[in-house]
């Protein structure tokens, strides 16, 4: 997450210095799409750019704000760095933590190991495994299996 995520800020950075230093074009957009390890969160990724743009953004003269926008179906949150000459806004189009950890001793675990181990021999070890993307957590927010 992180190689990506810092080349995604310095490319911003370099792109912001550029419209600074030159009247076109009037503003960029870049768009980040990032998967969050299960040991970090959102707000893990926030605290990193913040890390990343805070120092940036002061050298420049932006001050800081967290502002929530409510649009009509959801709130938008935006990290905004701003002066009167210039203006860096992060915003969150979704904010999808990472699929919890499912625990062993469910008792959905302990039927699939069960059903498992009755079709291929009791010797055959059933183990959890975690599996990338995140698709089907959107619909199974209980963490089960």
């Amino acid at each position: 997450m992180s190689v990506s995520l810092s080349l995604s800020i310095l490319y911003l950075i370099c792109l912001l210095i550029r419209c600074l230093a030159n009247a076109l074009p009037e503003s960029t957009t870049v768009l980040v799409n990032h998967r969050i390890a299960v040991e970090e969160s959102v707000q893990d990724v926030k605290t990193h750019y913040r890390r990343i743009v805070d120092p940036w953004a002061q050298n420049l003269g932006l001050k800081f704000q967290d502002i929530e926008v409510h649009e009509e179906k959801f709130i938008k949150k935006e990290m905004v760095w701003k002066s009167s000459d210039a203006k860096l806004t992060l915003t969150t189009l979704s904010e999808l933590e990472p699929s919890p950890i499912s625990s062993p001793l469910d008792p959905r675990f302990t039927w699939l190991a069960g059903a498992l181990q009755s079709v291929f021999g009791e010797d055959v070890i059933v183990a959890p495994v975690l599996e990338g993307g995140g698709l089907s957590s959107i619909h199974d927010k209980d963490g089960g299996y």
